[in-house]
């Protein structure tokens, strides 16, 4: 009888048992994932058509981005705050459809855009940071000074910190 099982086991190729071990393991991803980054700026959003239906969808840090599923196949991506993060959805099956680095950005030409409008061509410049936004330059006034600060804090919502190092010209 041990003779016997010992044949049984050697005439069996271990290939086969290895595959059998590899398709029982880890998810794999689908043929036809998409992979990449997506870059985006805050506040606003991409659309991305899945290759087939998902049934997971996650972001790894939502703060950053986050989703709205339109269909199993649509998702709308969008940007919250500056950052870097990952989505990825997933079939039935646990398999990949998509895995996305996701890089949020703050629309800065946008904003600089914007302070042209509002306060003229005036040498006022501005810069991100994590929290907010540094004005720097010189104004012809106070009041261009107060209007870019202003500004620049609607445009960056509540609890954003702006900080003001605009010089006026004529002052010391």
């Amino acid at each position: 009888m041990g003779r016997l099982l010992c044949a049984l086991i050697l005439s069996c190729p271990v290939s086969a048992l290895a595959q059998d071990i590899e398709d029982n393991g880890a998810p794999r991803a689908a043929s036809n994932i998409i992979d990449g980054t997506l870059n985006l700026s805050s506040s606003l959003g991409k659309t991305v058509h899945l290759p087939a239906p998902a049934t997971t969808i996650f972001v790894a840090d939502p703060t950053i981005a986050d989703y709205q599923a339109v269909s199993s196949t649509t998702i709308f991506v969008f940007g919250k705050k500056s950052g870097r993060t990952s989505l990825f959805a997933l079939d039935d099956k646990g398999e990949a459809l998509a895995a996305l680095r996701i890089v949020v950005t703050q629309p800065i030409e946008e904003l600089r855009a914007i302070l042209r409008d509002q306060v003229g061509d005036s040498s006022i410049h501005v810069s991100y940071t994590p929290r907010g936004a540094i004005l720097s330059g010189t104004a012809p006034n106070a009041a261009v000074a107060d209007t870019a600060k202003r500004v620049t804090e609607q445009y960056l919502g509540d609890g954003a910190q702006v900080v003001n190092n605009i010089k006026v010209a004529g002052s010391l």
